[in-house]
């Protein structure tokens, strides 16, 4: 079982314009080189570059039409590997990329129910309106669910960020709040806890995975999206604990450890309705002086590949 049953499609999407902090663009390479030195990516390998410099970045919403143009480029790369059969595990520089990624997954399944397990300690569902910061990795499940969430406006929005940010939702394809499922969900502003209680969105959180166990975690996020034809796993390396996941951005404490990683991932490359696996944030930049974050991620997935 594992990853070495399915027609892989590996794709890198070298883009950290969305990030508060640089560094994440080189995320996917040098997991693709420690994939390459194990002889394991041989498939074809898809590449998304970075979008031009100069275009419009509002306060709010930083990089947005930069954004825009990558989103578009990636979401036309994962329909075409899953329409062709393939199961796309796409690297990218910083979560802004799961957009694309998903309006493509979800317009390959059109007419289906499409399912998103979002691994991460945070919930990135806030939009221009309500961003503290405007870096835009925190927007992909805004984007994705439609979601403006207005009635927790804080801050005045002109024109042209209005504008891209309503191009950016524009498109046929809804994620459902019922279809989603947060995993180490620990890091949320108070706008994105009000949306996620009001859309009565699934989340499991630290102390909701200690009393369960993770074994249990799984299968309730399982048997929540059972309604779902196809599911996308979106894995952002945050999600673990900062004692582990040291080359990463925005880093949380109270984390998943490795064991409880490597369970769920390997749990949902086998599940049956899994289709797609991302795995992002990754910046080598902000590394420490522990184990590189591509080789702890090489470790993850290693019984699977």
């Amino acid at each position: 079982m594992g990853l070495k049953n399915k027609n892989i499609q590996w794709m890198v999407s070298a883009f950290d314009r969305g990030a508060g902090k640089p560094g994440a663009a080189k995320g996917p390479e040098s997991l693709l080189k420690a994939l390459n030195s194990a002889h394991i990516s041989s498939k074809q390998v898809m590449f998304n570059t970075a979008a031009p410099e100069g275009n419009y970045s509002g306060t709010y919403a930083k990089h947005i039409e930069s954004i825009i143009d990558i989103n578009l480029h990636l979401e036309a790369l994962v329909h075409n590997a899953i329409t062709a059969g393939e199961f796309p595990i796409v690297l990218t520089g910083d979560h802004s990329n799961a957009i694309g990624a998903i309006h493509g997954f979800m317009k390959a399944n059109k007419g289906m129910q499409v399912g998103v397990i979002w691994i991460d300690a945070h919930a990135d569902l806030h939009s221009p309106y309500t961003t503290p910061s405007g870096n835009m990795h925190g927007m992909p499940l805004a984007v994705l669910l439609k979601q403006d969430n207005l009635s927790a406006q804080k801050n005045p929005i002109d024109v042209p960020t209005a504008k891209f940010w309503n191009q950016l939702k524009d498109h046929p394809s809804t994620l459902k709040p019922n279809n989603l499922v947060f995993i180490g969900l620990r890091d949320a502003e108070a706008e994105e806890l009000a949306l996620i209680d009001q859309l009565n969105i699934k989340a499991y959180t630290p102390e909701l995975i200690a009393a369960q166990g993770i074994e249990a975690v799984l299968k309730g996020s399982l048997e929540y999206l059972s309604h779902c034809d196809a599911l996308y796993v979106s894995f952002d390396v945050d999600s673990m604990d900062p004692s582990i996941s040291t080359g990463t951005g925005t880093p949380v404490s109270n984390g998943l450890d490795f064991e409880q990683t490597q369970y769920l991932l390997k749990a949902l490359i086998n599940a049956p309705q899994v289709a797609a696996l991302e795995i992002t944030e990754i910046n080598p930049e902000i590394e420490q002086n522990n184990q590189p974050m591509h080789e702890v991620v090489m470790q993850l997935l290693k019984p699977m590949l």
